[in-house]
């Protein structure tokens, strides 16, 4: 594949939990350290889009010319509402919140009812699934109530449309993948920690991940697109012999009653 042209690489940002003080655990960012990172953004003058909104521009060839970027949060967590929100509306920057349905009502996540309340912000709402599996490992029947049943759940929440899709864990697969593709979703997220750029798998998008210990540094070489690779097109090798151990690890758990191999999304940064 020819290698894009760097001003048509797009940082996408990674965020979970936004907490009001320091971070107690590494998935989240304190709101303060989120708020400098955003102001970094802003201050390049990109045009910032929800995951919806990009892909039908890029399928309808009318992104600006202007340096693109997009900010994503995953899973549920009240935070990203109550703090990340105002932080995005102050700065004017666009954002997507996939949100996890199961996780919804539950301590520190945001509730049903605040979530109706998001209708017409600048926040799109897309979906994580249901019960934030691997959906790579797990039967394909499984895999599409995660994913078309968290998009039900979600329309009728919000009564709109929704039409992004994040992948748990980041782990995907040709199943996977296709099962997004047939419950109507436009486009789906991974993780790669990568550069996502135009031409990108639209339903594989590469991000890069803030966790609580990435420098505020760092953060601000990924919004000036330096200092991370470029996501590939094609599966590496290791990610297709990295599925392969979780699948048997799943399969010796459920023999043996035992747990299932841990993961984490940082383990997605091959490539999906």
């Amino acid at each position: 594949m020819r290698s894009p042209d760097s001003s048509r690489l797009v940082p996408v940002l990674l965020y979970h939990h936004v907490v009001a003080g320091r971070p107690d655990e590494p998935w989240a960012i304190g709101s303060h350290e989120l708020r400098r990172q955003l102001q970094m953004l802003a201050a390049t003058g990109a045009a910032t889009f929800t995951a919806s909104d990009y892909a039908n521009r890029c399928r309808s060839a009318t992104l600006p010319e202007t340096p693109l970027a997009m900010v994503t949060f995953d899973d549920a967590h009240a935070g990203v509402v109550d703090l990340a929100l105002p932080i995005l509306q102050e700065l004017g920057l666009r954002a997507t919140f996939f949100v996890t349905t199961g996780f919804l009502g539950k301590p520190d996540n945001i509730s049903a009812s605040a979530l109706r309340g998001l209708a017409g912000t600048d926040l799109e709402i897309g979906s994580h699934s249901i019960g934030h599996p691997q959906l790579d490992v797990i039967s394909e029947h499984n895999a599409w109530i995660e994913i078309a049943r968290s998009r039900a759940i979600l329309e009728d929440l919000i009564g709109s449309a929704v039409t992004s899709f994040s992948y748990p864990h980041g782990y995907h697969g040709p199943v996977a993948r296709r099962l997004v593709e047939r419950a109507g979703y436009e486009t789906a997220h991974a993780v790669k920690n990568s550069f996502s750029y135009v031409g990108d798998d639209l339903l594989a998008v590469a991000r890069l991940t803030v966790l609580a210990d990435t420098p505020t540094a760092v953060v601000g070489e990924w919004i000036n697109r330096c200092g991370a690779p470029i996501a590939r097109r094609s599966e590496a090798a290791r990610t297709r012999l990295w599925r392969r151990y979780r699948r048997t690890r799943m399969r010796l758990g459920h023999r043996t009653g035992q747990p299932a191999v841990a993961s984490t999304e940082a383990a997605d940064d091959a490539d999906g």
